[in-house]
């Protein structure tokens, strides 16, 4: 219900409701079916109805106070009861304000709007019928059909005392009232008080506080929460403000910005796409960069704040002596005193990035590679680099034969003398002894032996096989005496394959061999070559950058293919 004027509770508390009926009156006391009294409408604009807007002079005059009894759902059947002083509502000659109070906080906002007959219509276009006595008032709500959704019942009030309610907030959003709200939503006011709603009142107003949730990341499909208070934007009528909360340490920048349809377009020429309701904010990167350093399809999740408290920030926001203090000006002009405070000092137009770093510090954002096991639990392991064949690939996954801490260099599981042959031996008798045919370390096999993994090497003259040139079990391979060289690519002595693409050791020519060489990103192709891993200077897989060589080196790209973003210090 009330679905005309609930473009006004998003600057206000929610209603708190009563326990009982309101006060000591017999008006519309919560039972669903209450009607208004049979009180006679006095005709025409007569001096007992001081006040009276417009020519429809049919009516007692809707000018005044209200205070709202208590509403009725037509859907569920049901009247909500609510106290004394929850919400009162003041009609002055085609403005409207709601000052609300929840016992704990109270709040005004305030619009415009017309008179026709017994039809309200708002600013923002959605309108309410009425009926109005000497005392009482009805505002009922349309709904498509020519049905009702439901009315809400108010008294008159004799005198009502706006103290504390604060500056009623207008339609106008931002700092500058010269431009108008987003949508018919309140937004913080202007300095030239209300403002009519633009043709672009299609979505809630973009301006006030917003606190980060959460981030996703469209190449890994992955999101990561991020705690209260980390991040706060502050959209303010063309300019921004981001308040940053790194383990205690608080700093803030600002920019600005231009909205046009769903597209949000920085100082420096990066956009992002907007989805806002009334409490939640979406912004989605369009162009590489972004606002928060994303890469496209990227996206941030957002809460909008009822209250930001910005001390200790830095310069980016006004400050406050005695009564509230001016906001600062984004482009360096102080702030104007405040009723009994002190204006705000002023603000920086500071524009930070990769190419005018001076006055700006460097958010380098985490990452596979950069030594630590961060991301949220998606890395097995982060040795500090990003290629494979060392035990952690490219995308932070342990690979075959090798153990590794959550952070830090791995170590191999292969173990000379546990009687299996892997990843560098070349046979493994079962034990550590250098004269038995293979040797200790299992990289050296004797060829006048044939070693069988997990059984003693046996001299080859009693065999008679291995080096004949005929490949028999449990023979890998037999090129004859002269060819079983050990040679890369080739047999060994021992009728086993040599070092080779594929046993999960680098050696030889290749650039890296992880045992598996599937291809896939910062992992090894089949031909034992890098496959595309950050470091190859083209943006592919998780990167949101690549600058070859001068990757951690430029300022501008970490080592781990991060972008580097730059604020105002």
């Amino acid at each position: 219900m009330w679905t005309g004027l609930a473009w006004l509770l998003i600057l206000a508390p929610a209603c708190a409701q009563s326990d009982r009926p309101h006060g000591a009156t017999d008006a519309a006391q919560a039972k669903g079916d209450a009607e208004m009294p049979d009180v006679p409408i006095p005709v025409g604009n007569d001096a007992g109805h001081p006040g009276n807007s417009g020519a429809d002079a049919s009516h007692p005059s809707l000018d005044g106070y209200w205070d709202l009894v208590s509403t009725y759902d037509n859907a569920t059947g049901t009247a909500t009861p609510f106290a004394s002083g929850t919400a009162v509502v003041h009609y002055n000659g085609g403005v409207v304000e709601i000052y609300m109070n929840d016992g704990a906080n109270k709040g005004c906002a305030s619009n415009t709007y017309t008179v026709q007959g017994t039809t309200i219509t708002y600013a923002y276009g959605t309108p309410n019928s009425f009926t109005v006595t000497d005392t009482m008032l009805r505002l009922t709500s349309p709904q498509a059909g020519g049905t009702s959704a439901g009315y809400s019942d108010f008294i008159r009030l004799a005198t009502f005392s706006a103290d504390g309610y604060g500056t009623c907030q207008s339609a106008n959003s931002g700092a500058d009232a010269g431009q108008p709200s987003l949508d018919g939503h309140v937004g913080p006011a202007g300095a030239d008080g209300p403002v009519a709603p633009a043709a672009d009142a299609s979505r809630p107003s973009l301006d006030g506080y917003w606190d980060v949730v959460s981030t996703s990341k469209k190449a890994t499909g992955t999101t990561t929460p991020v705690a209260s208070g980390t991040t706060v934007v502050h959209f303010n009528g063309g300019v921004v403000e981001l308040y940053s909360n790194n383990a205690g340490t608080k700093t803030c920048g600002s920019s600005t910005y231009t909205l046009q349809g769903t597209t949000i377009t920085y100082v420096g020429g990066n956009t992002d796409s907007l989805a806002v309701t009334d409490t939640t904010l979406r912004l989605t990167t369009l162009q590489a960069g972004g606002a928060f350093g994303n890469m496209p399809g990227d996206y941030s999740d957002f809460i909008r704040l009822a209250t930001f408290n910005a001390d200790a920030y830095g310069t980016c926001v006004g400050g406050a002596s005695g009564g509230a203090g001016g906001g600062s000006a984004v482009d360096g002009a102080a702030g104007s005193g405040g009723a009994g405070g002190t204006g705000g000092a002023g603000g920086s137009s500071k524009v930070c990035n990769a190419t005018d770093t001076a006055g700006c510090q460097a958010q380098v954002p985490e990452g596979c590679g950069d030594g630590k096991n961060n991301q949220n639990g998606i890395e097995q392991c982060d040795d500090g680099n990003v290629l494979p064949g060392d035990g952690c690939n490219g995308l932070c996954r342990v690979e075959p034969y090798w153990t590794c801490p959550s952070a830090g260099p791995c170590l191999r599981t292969v173990v000379c003398g546990d009687g299996a042959i892997g990843a560098g031996e070349v046979c493994d008798d079962g034990n550590t002894l250098d004269t038995d045919g293979c040797n200790s370390t299992c990289t050296i096999q004797d060829p006048a032996y044939l070693c069988i993994a997990g059984q003693p090497c046996v001299r080859g003259s009693q065999l008679g096989r291995c080096g004949d040139g005929i490949i028999q079990p449990p023979e890998q391979c037999d090129d004859g005496n002269l060819l079983n060289n050990g040679d890369y690519g080739g047999c060994a002595p021992s009728c086993i394959y040599a070092p080779h693409c594929g046993d999960g050791i680098k050696n030889g020519p290749e650039r890296c061999d992880d045992g598996t060489n599937d291809g896939s990103y910062g992992s090894c192709t089949p031909q034992c070559k890098l496959a595309p891993h950050c470091g190859d200077g083209i943006v592919n897989g998780p990167e949101e950058c690549d600058h070859g060589d001068q990757n951690g080196l430029d300022g501008k790209c970490t080592a781990w293919c991060k972008q580097i973003v730059y604020v105002p210090s």
